[in-house]
């Protein structure tokens, strides 16, 4: 487990393909699976600091690729997000 979150680690800047695939065979890629434009950013701000402010968001997912199977991650948005429309 240690390992594939360090493989996590130092590829998680990738913007898309797969990392160097370690001594070990874990191999991490990052998908980019939409872009959404919010007004409201306070559901996505533990101390709701972002109320009201307007941003950006991307929701990226990731495929480690291990010898003994694969792992998707995903994150997802908060529950608060599901009711904005």
């Amino acid at each position: 487990m240690y390992s594939a979150l360090g493989a996590c680690a130092s590829a998680g800047n990738q913007e898309a393909g797969p990392a160097a695939p370690a001594a070990t065979g874990i191999a991490l890629y990052t998908l980019d699976r939409r872009r959404i434009v919010i007004s409201d950013a306070g559901p996505f701000s533990d101390d709701r600091a972002s109320d009201g402010q307007t941003s950006d968001l991307v929701d990226p997912c990731y495929l480690i690729r291990h010898p003994r199977g694969d792992l998707l991650w995903d994150a997802g948005f908060p529950e608060a997000v599901a009711a904005m429309p």
